[in-house]
């Protein structure tokens, strides 16, 4: 059995982060969103996924310990939003050092930023 890389998905949309969650299943990922109530840095705590997709407009992403605990453990961070958002979103991985994507997202787009996110030797194949 093949193992699947574990990637959580934090968004402030719902209808987004089901179709993150989609595309990251179908590009064999194991997706993973946090608990309804709990905080994106105690959902990455309790989880360790090799990656975390963010929404740029999520608190979180102004969350220098979020940043700060993802890059001691070694969880890659991919900050991304919408066509309109982007030069936010370009700034924002710019200043953490992450990886970037703009949605609307193919599923392949999907999966090569979410392989460039990840430290090295972390991605399984699907």
């Amino acid at each position: 059995m093949t193992e699947r890389t574990l990637v959580m998905v934090i968004s402030e949309s719902p209808a987004v982060e089901r179709m993150l969650y989609g595309l990251l299943h179908a590009a064999g990922c194991d997706p993973v969103l946090p608990g309804s109530d709990e905080r994106a840095l105690a959902a990455v705590r309790r989880v360790r996924p090799a990656a975390v997709l963010l929404d740029c407009e999520h608190p979180a992403a102004v969350s220098d310990l979020f940043f700060d605990f993802a890059g001691e453990h070694g969880i890659g961070v991919l900050v991304y939003g919408r066509d309109p958002l982007e030069a936010d979103v370009e700034i924002m991985a710019r200043q953490q050092n992450v990886g970037k994507l703009t949605l609307p997202s193919s599923r392949q787009r999907l999966a090569d930023a979410v392989a460039g996110a990840m430290p090295p030797g972390w991605l399984t194949s699907p």
